[in-house]
């Protein structure tokens, strides 16, 4: 399944809404003395290697490009969006060093 985006579903919920989400809040978060940023990840991350193929690749079909992948595995998918919440968590630990709230992902296998 796709987002209205085009974005496979898994993406679009495991990544996109908690970037566009943290992004909306984070001048809140950054005002508050006790705001936290917690990001939930899974050691399925571990499991796979990104396939960019499978991942962007589209096909022109009927004059359109189709944005189902060459290969679709929903694990897979699952496993790249744990893998982009985590380099999502990393980066925006760099950006907010200078701030008393880092962010922190935990993973949920163990919950």
């Amino acid at each position: 399944q796709h987002s209205a985006q085009g974005f496979d579903a898994t993406i679009s919920i495991n990544v996109l809404a908690p970037f566009v989400l943290t992004r909306k809040l984070l001048p809140s978060l950054l005002r508050g003395n006790d705001a936290r940023i917690i990001t939930t990840s899974s050691i399925s991350q571990s499991r796979t290697l990104p396939d960019v193929n499978s991942l962007f690749a589209r096909r022109l079909l009927n004059g359109k490009y189709d944005v189902t992948p060459l290969s679709y595995s929903a694990h897979s998918f699952y496993s790249y969006s744990k893998l982009g919440v985590l380099l999502f968590t990393t980066q925006l630990a760099k950006l907010l060093a200078s701030y008393q709230q880092l962010p922190t992902s935990v993973n949920d296998d163990d919950v």
